[in-house]
């Protein structure tokens, strides 16, 4: 029987799960077990080293049945990741960068209209 792994927003997107894995009431992401290969390809030999590392809660199908229909105030946290690449603060950081390189995107096309209308006399 498989099991499941309750994870956080940065390894559902590591793994490329964002899109189609149960997310949690609270905001946290359901893999199945097989999905952590992305992480370590042979994660079946080391299961708890990589939980670890990526700061997860596996459960059997029962046990994660139970955390679905808990309320988010009731769910099992989940542990902070020992690599620091897992860390949700990761996902922060680089959405500051995102947001970042956008405005300095913004400002050049900004310029370049005004540019463009000054040259036709002021016309848009």
């Amino acid at each position: 029987m498989a099991n499941y792994v309750k994870v956080n927003k940065r390894v559902a997107q590591v793994t490329g799960h964002l899109r189609d894995r149960y997310i949690y009431n609270d905001g946290n992401y359901q893999l199945w077990e097989l999905d952590l290969a992305a992480v370590d390809p042979d994660w079946a030999f080391h299961k708890d080293a990589v939980l670890e590392r990526i700061g997860g809660v596996m459960f059997d199908p029962y046990a994660n049945r139970d955390e679905q229909r808990r309320p988010a105030n009731e769910q099992t946290p989940l542990p902070e990741p020992a690599d620091p690449y897992f860390s949700i603060d990761r996902i922060k950081e680089e959405e500051a960068v995102v947001m970042e390189i956008a405005e300095e995107i913004a400002e050049g096309i900004g310029e370049e209209i005004a540019e463009a209308t000054e040259e036709k006399g002021g016309e848009p």
